[in-house]
């Protein structure tokens, strides 16, 4: 089990690494062909190739909702069973718009990772907040 725990934290070590080189097929590859995403708002399946779509959109988005940095910030990983694991993640993100001191926000997120297969793939992407929706609260992003 803790091979498998370890494999895990490795494999988002490579999920941050990918993701701050802004390699998006090799991000997005780490998903299953489709894959649950769920948050406050609901629950959808995602097709890989709808994500790789959106995803350099949203990196967009937010830079220019003055994003500077996004840290993580820890992992907890339990080991399911022989195939299954869940990841509990955390990120930092530091918004700098200029006008008013930057604002670090934690955002928690929830995967549910296939270890049966090789490589790894993300089976369920869990959003524990609203993002858009503390943006808003906090005055980094206008309605």
């Amino acid at each position: 089990m803790e091979d498998t725990r370890t494999a895990v934290e490795d494999f988002f070590r490579l999920f941050i690494q990918n993701t701050d080189q802004g390699d998006v097929p090799t991000q997005v590859a780490q998903f299953a062909a489709t894959f649950l995403a769920a948050g406050p708002q609901g629950t959808s399946c995602v097709r890989r190739e709808d994500f790789a779509a959106v995803v350099p959109k949203r990196k967009q988005m937010f830079e220019s909702l003055g994003l500077r940095s996004t840290v993580f910030a820890g992992i907890e990983c339990d080991v399911l069973d022989a195939r299954y694991s869940l990841a509990r993640t955390q990120w930092k993100m530091l918004f700098d718009c200029g006008t008013q001191a930057a604002q670090e926000i934690v955002v928690r997120s929830t995967f549910l990772v296939d270890t049966g297969v090789r490589p790894f793939q993300i089976l369920l992407y869990l959003a524990h907040q609203d993002i858009m929706a503390i943006l808003k609260e906090r005055g980094i992003m206008k309605d």
